[in-house]
Protein backbone atom coordinates (compact mmCIF):
# COMPACT_ATOMS: atom_id res chain seq x y z
CA UNK A 1 0.00 0.00 0.00
CA UNK A 2 1.32 3.42 -0.91
CA UNK A 3 1.80 5.89 1.84
CA UNK A 4 -0.90 8.58 1.96
CA UNK A 5 -0.20 12.22 2.60
CA UNK A 6 -3.50 12.99 4.31
CA UNK A 7 -2.95 14.81 7.58
CA UNK A 8 -5.40 16.25 10.06
CA UNK A 9 -4.60 19.85 10.99
CA UNK A 10 -5.60 21.26 14.35
CA UNK A 11 -4.89 24.83 15.35
CA UNK A 12 -4.99 24.72 19.13
CA UNK A 13 -3.67 27.70 21.03
CA UNK A 14 -0.06 28.29 20.10
CA UNK A 15 0.60 24.98 18.42
CA UNK A 16 -0.53 23.20 15.32
CA UNK A 17 -1.01 19.50 15.94
CA UNK A 18 -1.13 17.25 12.89
CA UNK A 19 -2.66 13.90 13.68
CA UNK A 20 -1.07 11.68 11.11
CA UNK A 21 -2.12 8.17 10.21
CA UNK A 22 0.80 7.89 7.77
CA UNK A 23 0.22 4.41 6.44
CA UNK A 24 -3.51 4.16 5.78
CA UNK A 25 -5.81 7.11 5.51
CA UNK A 26 -8.15 6.72 8.45
CA UNK A 27 -9.27 3.32 9.28
CA UNK A 28 -12.98 3.84 8.42
CA UNK A 29 -14.20 0.74 8.33
CA UNK A 30 -17.39 -3.20 8.37
CA UNK A 31 -20.46 -3.38 10.44
CA UNK A 32 -19.20 -3.33 14.00
CA UNK A 33 -22.60 -2.87 15.60
CA UNK A 34 -22.49 -1.13 18.94
CA UNK A 35 -19.24 0.52 20.00
CA UNK A 36 -19.09 -1.94 22.88
CA UNK A 37 -18.44 -4.48 20.11
CA UNK A 38 -15.46 -2.38 19.09
CA UNK A 39 -14.09 -2.45 22.62
CA UNK A 40 -14.50 -6.23 22.72
CA UNK A 41 -12.19 -6.48 19.70
CA UNK A 42 -9.46 -4.29 21.20
CA UNK A 43 -7.32 -5.68 24.01
CA UNK A 44 -6.73 -2.26 25.53
CA UNK A 45 -8.60 -0.05 28.02
CA UNK A 46 -11.74 1.13 26.23
CA UNK A 47 -14.98 2.96 27.04
CA UNK A 48 -17.93 3.15 24.67
CA UNK A 49 -21.46 4.21 23.94
CA UNK A 50 -23.56 3.63 20.84
CA UNK A 51 -21.30 3.86 17.78
CA UNK A 52 -18.45 5.61 19.57
CA UNK A 53 -15.49 4.48 21.69
CA UNK A 54 -12.37 5.87 23.35
CA UNK A 55 -9.29 3.64 23.50
CA UNK A 56 -6.71 4.21 26.27
CA UNK A 57 -9.04 6.73 27.95
CA UNK A 58 -7.71 9.29 30.40
CA UNK A 59 -9.57 10.72 33.37
CA UNK A 60 -12.43 12.88 32.14
CA UNK A 61 -12.67 11.26 28.70
CA UNK A 62 -16.16 10.08 29.61
CA UNK A 63 -17.26 13.55 28.42
CA UNK A 64 -16.50 12.45 24.87
CA UNK A 65 -19.17 9.78 25.17
CA UNK A 66 -21.69 12.63 25.18
CA UNK A 67 -20.11 15.18 22.85
CA UNK A 68 -18.99 13.01 19.92
CA UNK A 69 -22.38 11.27 19.53
CA UNK A 70 -23.90 14.78 19.52
CA UNK A 71 -21.64 15.66 16.59
CA UNK A 72 -22.53 12.40 14.84
CA UNK A 73 -26.21 13.31 15.06
CA UNK A 74 -25.41 16.80 13.84
CA UNK A 75 -23.55 15.37 10.85
CA UNK A 76 -26.50 13.17 9.93
CA UNK A 77 -28.75 16.23 10.13
CA UNK A 78 -26.67 17.84 7.38
CA UNK A 79 -25.84 14.72 5.36
CA UNK A 80 -27.80 11.61 4.46
CA UNK A 81 -25.74 8.85 6.04
CA UNK A 82 -26.03 6.49 8.98
CA UNK A 83 -23.84 7.17 11.99
CA UNK A 84 -20.33 5.83 11.38
CA UNK A 85 -18.62 3.78 14.11
CA UNK A 86 -15.84 6.05 15.41
CA UNK A 87 -12.95 5.86 17.87
CA UNK A 88 -10.76 8.42 19.60
CA UNK A 89 -7.47 6.56 20.02
CA UNK A 90 -5.38 8.01 22.80
CA UNK A 91 -1.82 7.66 21.50
CA UNK A 92 0.76 6.17 23.83
CA UNK A 93 3.44 8.35 22.26
CA UNK A 94 4.50 9.96 19.00
CA UNK A 95 4.04 6.52 17.43
CA UNK A 96 1.70 3.77 18.53
CA UNK A 97 2.24 0.18 17.36
CA UNK A 98 -1.13 -0.99 18.68
CA UNK A 99 -2.90 1.60 16.57
CA UNK A 100 -0.94 0.57 13.49
CA UNK A 101 -1.92 -3.06 14.04
CA UNK A 102 -5.58 -2.18 14.54
CA UNK A 103 -5.70 -0.17 11.34
CA UNK A 104 -4.45 -3.21 9.45
CA UNK A 105 -7.16 -5.41 10.97
CA UNK A 106 -9.86 -6.12 8.37
CA UNK A 107 -12.51 -5.98 11.10
CA UNK A 108 -11.87 -2.23 11.37
CA UNK A 109 -12.31 -1.37 7.71
CA UNK A 110 -15.36 0.80 8.35
CA UNK A 111 -14.54 2.45 11.65
CA UNK A 112 -13.18 5.99 11.77
CA UNK A 113 -10.13 6.11 14.04
CA UNK A 114 -8.84 9.50 15.20
CA UNK A 115 -5.37 9.35 16.81
CA UNK A 116 -5.06 11.89 19.63
CA UNK A 117 -2.27 13.10 21.91
CA UNK A 118 -2.91 14.57 25.34
CA UNK A 119 -1.76 18.14 26.02
CA UNK A 120 1.05 16.80 28.19
CA UNK A 121 2.18 14.53 25.34
CA UNK A 122 2.09 17.44 22.91
CA UNK A 123 4.21 19.55 25.27
CA UNK A 124 6.72 16.73 25.65
CA UNK A 125 6.79 16.16 21.90
CA UNK A 126 7.41 19.85 21.20
CA UNK A 127 10.34 19.82 23.62
CA UNK A 128 11.79 16.68 22.05
CA UNK A 129 11.52 18.17 18.56
CA UNK A 130 13.17 21.38 19.73
CA UNK A 131 16.00 19.38 21.29
CA UNK A 132 16.43 17.34 18.11
CA UNK A 133 16.67 20.50 16.00
CA UNK A 134 19.05 22.26 18.36
CA UNK A 135 21.37 19.27 18.61
CA UNK A 136 21.40 18.88 14.83
CA UNK A 137 22.29 22.56 14.37
CA UNK A 138 24.97 22.51 17.10
CA UNK A 139 26.59 19.18 16.35
CA UNK A 140 30.11 19.11 17.77
CA UNK A 141 29.53 21.87 20.30
CA UNK A 142 30.22 21.25 24.01
CA UNK A 143 27.23 19.82 25.90
CA UNK A 144 27.21 22.77 28.30
CA UNK A 145 26.70 25.13 25.34
CA UNK A 146 23.95 22.95 23.87
CA UNK A 147 22.15 22.83 27.22
CA UNK A 148 22.32 26.62 27.51
CA UNK A 149 20.72 27.04 24.06
CA UNK A 150 18.10 24.42 24.88
CA UNK A 151 17.05 26.24 28.03
CA UNK A 152 16.67 29.46 26.04
CA UNK A 153 14.60 27.64 23.43
CA UNK A 154 12.41 25.95 26.05
CA UNK A 155 11.73 29.33 27.68
CA UNK A 156 10.15 30.55 24.42
CA UNK A 157 7.74 27.62 24.17
CA UNK A 158 4.11 27.98 25.24
CA UNK A 159 3.47 26.60 28.69
CA UNK A 160 1.94 23.15 28.69
CA UNK A 161 0.95 20.69 31.42
CA UNK A 162 3.53 18.22 32.71
CA UNK A 163 0.81 15.70 33.52
CA UNK A 164 -2.34 14.62 31.73
CA UNK A 165 -5.36 16.76 32.54
CA UNK A 166 -9.05 16.38 31.60
CA UNK A 167 -10.02 17.54 28.13
CA UNK A 168 -10.85 21.23 27.82
CA UNK A 169 -13.86 22.38 25.83
CA UNK A 170 -11.41 23.67 23.22
CA UNK A 171 -9.94 20.19 22.80
CA UNK A 172 -13.38 18.58 22.66
CA UNK A 173 -14.38 21.04 19.93
CA UNK A 174 -11.19 20.23 18.04
CA UNK A 175 -11.94 16.50 18.24
CA UNK A 176 -15.46 17.14 16.95
CA UNK A 177 -13.95 19.17 14.12
CA UNK A 178 -11.58 16.38 13.10
CA UNK A 179 -14.31 13.77 13.09
CA UNK A 180 -16.26 16.11 10.83
CA UNK A 181 -13.41 15.84 8.30
CA UNK A 182 -13.32 12.06 8.55
CA UNK A 183 -17.08 11.56 8.31
CA UNK A 184 -17.30 13.92 5.33
CA UNK A 185 -14.56 12.11 3.44
CA UNK A 186 -16.10 8.76 4.30
CA UNK A 187 -19.51 9.94 3.08
CA UNK A 188 -18.11 10.62 -0.40
CA UNK A 189 -15.03 8.41 -0.62
CA UNK A 190 -15.68 5.55 1.81
CA UNK A 191 -12.64 3.38 2.43
CA UNK A 192 -11.18 4.48 -0.91
CA UNK A 193 -7.83 5.53 0.50
CA UNK A 194 -7.30 2.42 2.59
CA UNK A 195 -8.60 0.07 -0.10
CA UNK A 196 -6.75 1.50 -3.09
CA UNK A 197 -3.68 2.95 -1.41
CA UNK A 198 -4.26 6.34 -3.00
CA UNK A 199 -1.70 9.05 -2.40
CA UNK A 200 -3.50 12.25 -1.41
CA UNK A 201 -1.37 15.29 -2.09
CA UNK A 202 -3.80 18.04 -1.11
CA UNK A 203 -5.10 18.90 2.33
CA UNK A 204 -7.98 16.64 3.30
CA UNK A 205 -9.88 14.49 0.85
CA UNK A 206 -10.83 15.18 -2.76
CA UNK A 207 -13.21 18.03 -1.87
CA UNK A 208 -12.01 21.64 -2.17
CA UNK A 209 -10.37 22.79 1.05
CA UNK A 210 -13.01 25.42 1.86
CA UNK A 211 -15.80 22.85 1.68
CA UNK A 212 -13.86 20.32 3.75
CA UNK A 213 -13.37 22.94 6.47
CA UNK A 214 -16.95 24.23 6.37
CA UNK A 215 -18.28 20.74 7.10
CA UNK A 216 -15.78 20.16 9.93
CA UNK A 217 -16.56 23.55 11.46
CA UNK A 218 -20.27 22.72 11.53
CA UNK A 219 -19.46 19.85 13.92
CA UNK A 220 -17.78 22.09 16.52
CA UNK A 221 -19.02 23.03 19.97
CA UNK A 222 -20.02 26.47 21.24
CA UNK A 223 -16.52 27.20 22.55
CA UNK A 224 -14.92 27.09 19.12
CA UNK A 225 -17.89 28.80 17.49
CA UNK A 226 -17.72 31.73 19.91
CA UNK A 227 -13.96 31.93 19.42
CA UNK A 228 -14.37 32.23 15.65
CA UNK A 229 -16.96 35.00 16.03
CA UNK A 230 -14.70 36.86 18.50
CA UNK A 231 -11.89 36.70 15.95
CA UNK A 232 -14.25 38.08 13.31
CA UNK A 233 -15.29 40.92 15.62
CA UNK A 234 -11.63 41.79 16.27
CA UNK A 235 -10.29 41.51 12.72
CA UNK A 236 -13.35 42.58 10.72
CA UNK A 237 -14.23 42.04 7.08
CA UNK A 238 -10.63 42.69 6.03
CA UNK A 239 -9.70 39.25 7.37
CA UNK A 240 -11.98 37.59 4.80
CA UNK A 241 -11.05 36.87 1.19
CA UNK A 242 -13.26 37.35 -1.88
CA UNK A 243 -15.44 34.33 -2.54
CA UNK A 244 -13.89 33.66 -5.94
CA UNK A 245 -10.53 33.21 -4.25
CA UNK A 246 -12.05 31.41 -1.28
CA UNK A 247 -13.60 28.75 -3.52
CA UNK A 248 -10.25 27.95 -5.15
CA UNK A 249 -7.62 28.49 -2.44
CA UNK A 250 -5.69 25.83 -0.59
CA UNK A 251 -5.77 25.64 3.17
CA UNK A 252 -3.40 28.48 4.23
CA UNK A 253 -1.15 26.11 6.13
CA UNK A 254 -0.69 23.59 3.34
CA UNK A 255 2.84 24.60 2.32
CA UNK A 256 4.11 24.61 5.89
CA UNK A 257 2.39 21.29 6.48
CA UNK A 258 3.82 19.71 3.34
CA UNK A 259 7.32 20.52 4.53
CA UNK A 260 6.56 18.70 7.76
CA UNK A 261 5.03 15.81 5.87
CA UNK A 262 8.18 15.40 3.83
CA UNK A 263 10.16 15.02 7.03
CA UNK A 264 7.57 12.60 8.43
CA UNK A 265 7.65 10.51 5.25
CA UNK A 266 11.43 10.32 5.40
CA UNK A 267 11.18 8.96 8.94
CA UNK A 268 8.62 6.29 8.03
CA UNK A 269 9.83 2.68 8.37
CA UNK A 270 10.22 0.68 5.17
CA UNK A 271 7.01 -1.25 5.79
CA UNK A 272 5.13 2.07 5.89
CA UNK A 273 3.25 1.12 9.08
CA UNK A 274 3.35 4.04 11.44
CA UNK A 275 1.04 6.55 13.07
CA UNK A 276 2.63 9.74 14.27
CA UNK A 277 1.86 13.31 15.26
CA UNK A 278 3.70 16.38 14.09
CA UNK A 279 3.65 19.61 16.11
CA UNK A 280 4.24 22.99 14.48
CA UNK A 281 5.09 26.08 16.49
CA UNK A 282 3.99 29.68 15.90
CA UNK A 283 7.25 30.56 14.16
CA UNK A 284 6.41 28.01 11.46
CA UNK A 285 2.94 29.39 10.72
CA UNK A 286 2.30 31.99 7.98
CA UNK A 287 0.67 35.33 8.78
CA UNK A 288 0.79 39.02 7.87
CA UNK A 289 -0.65 42.33 9.07
CA UNK A 290 -1.90 40.86 12.32
CA UNK A 291 -4.19 38.40 10.51
CA UNK A 292 -3.60 34.71 11.07
CA UNK A 293 -4.55 33.18 7.69
CA UNK A 294 -5.57 29.85 9.21
CA UNK A 295 -7.85 31.41 11.82
CA UNK A 296 -9.27 33.71 9.16
CA UNK A 297 -9.91 30.70 6.90
CA UNK A 298 -11.75 28.89 9.70
CA UNK A 299 -13.69 32.04 10.58
CA UNK A 300 -14.77 32.51 6.98
CA UNK A 301 -15.86 28.87 6.90
CA UNK A 302 -18.02 29.39 9.99
CA UNK A 303 -19.60 32.51 8.51
CA UNK A 304 -20.15 30.98 5.07
CA UNK A 305 -21.88 27.93 6.53
CA UNK A 306 -24.27 30.20 8.44
CA UNK A 307 -24.80 32.38 5.37
CA UNK A 308 -25.69 29.52 3.03
CA UNK A 309 -28.00 27.78 5.49
CA UNK A 310 -29.78 31.06 6.24
CA UNK A 311 -29.95 32.06 2.55
CA UNK A 312 -31.37 28.73 1.38
CA UNK A 313 -33.31 27.78 4.51
CA UNK A 314 -31.87 24.27 4.11
CA UNK A 315 -29.63 22.53 6.68
CA UNK A 316 -28.63 20.07 3.96
CA UNK A 317 -27.45 22.71 1.48
CA UNK A 318 -23.84 21.55 1.76
CA UNK A 319 -24.90 18.02 0.91
CA UNK A 320 -26.61 19.37 -2.22
CA UNK A 321 -23.41 21.28 -3.07
CA UNK A 322 -21.10 18.38 -2.23
CA UNK A 323 -23.09 15.93 -4.33
CA UNK A 324 -22.15 18.04 -7.34
CA UNK A 325 -18.72 19.54 -6.60
CA UNK A 326 -17.01 17.20 -4.10
CA UNK A 327 -14.67 15.87 -6.78
CA UNK A 328 -14.73 18.83 -9.21
CA UNK A 329 -14.64 21.85 -6.91
CA UNK A 330 -16.56 23.87 -9.51
CA UNK A 331 -18.72 26.16 -7.38
CA UNK A 332 -19.29 28.59 -10.26
CA UNK A 333 -20.81 25.84 -12.40
CA UNK A 334 -23.00 24.66 -9.53
CA UNK A 335 -24.37 28.15 -8.95
CA UNK A 336 -25.15 28.52 -12.64
CA UNK A 337 -26.83 25.14 -13.10
CA UNK A 338 -28.48 24.36 -9.73
CA UNK A 339 -32.27 24.38 -9.64
CA UNK A 340 -32.79 23.60 -5.96
CA UNK A 341 -32.67 27.14 -4.50
CA UNK A 342 -34.54 29.83 -6.40
CA UNK A 343 -33.37 32.62 -4.07
CA UNK A 344 -29.66 31.86 -4.53
CA UNK A 345 -27.61 34.04 -6.96
CA UNK A 346 -26.56 32.34 -10.18
CA UNK A 347 -22.93 33.47 -10.27
CA UNK A 348 -20.11 34.24 -7.86
CA UNK A 349 -20.25 38.00 -8.52
CA UNK A 350 -23.88 38.18 -7.44
CA UNK A 351 -23.25 35.81 -4.55
CA UNK A 352 -20.41 38.12 -3.42
CA UNK A 353 -22.80 41.07 -3.27
CA UNK A 354 -25.28 39.10 -1.14
CA UNK A 355 -22.41 37.82 1.01
CA UNK A 356 -20.96 41.30 1.58
CA UNK A 357 -24.30 42.66 2.76
CA UNK A 358 -24.85 39.69 5.07
CA UNK A 359 -21.30 39.87 6.47
CA UNK A 360 -21.70 43.56 7.31
CA UNK A 361 -24.76 42.77 9.42
CA UNK A 362 -23.00 39.85 11.10
CA UNK A 363 -19.97 42.00 11.91
CA UNK A 364 -22.12 44.62 13.60
CA UNK A 365 -23.80 41.88 15.66
CA UNK A 366 -20.45 40.24 16.53
CA UNK A 367 -18.89 43.54 17.65
CA UNK A 368 -21.98 44.39 19.70
CA UNK A 369 -21.90 40.99 21.34
CA UNK A 370 -18.20 41.29 22.16
CA UNK A 371 -18.72 44.75 23.66
CA UNK A 372 -21.31 43.19 25.94
CA UNK A 373 -18.77 40.58 27.02
CA UNK A 374 -20.27 37.76 24.92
Amino acid sequence: MEQTARKTILLIGATLAISAPISSYAAVLDDMGEANGICAKIELPCIATGNFAVVNPLAGDEALLDFIPQSQKRFTSHFTIEEIPSIVWRMTGERDASLDATKQNAEFEKVVILPWLSEAQKSALIRSQVEEQVRAQMAGQPEVVIQSILQQAYAQLPEGPDQDTPLTELEIGAIQHEFGHFWFIYKYEGALHAKEGKTIVQYGGAAPDWLDEVVAIMMENDTLEKGRLRYFAEKGKESLVPLERYFSMQHPLIEAVQEKLGAAAAATPENGQTSSVIIMGDNELPGTDGVDPALAFYTQGKLFSDFMIEKTGDKRVFEVISDEIYFTGDMAKWLKTQNTYSNLPRDITALQLAWDAWVSKQLAAAVSNQNKGG
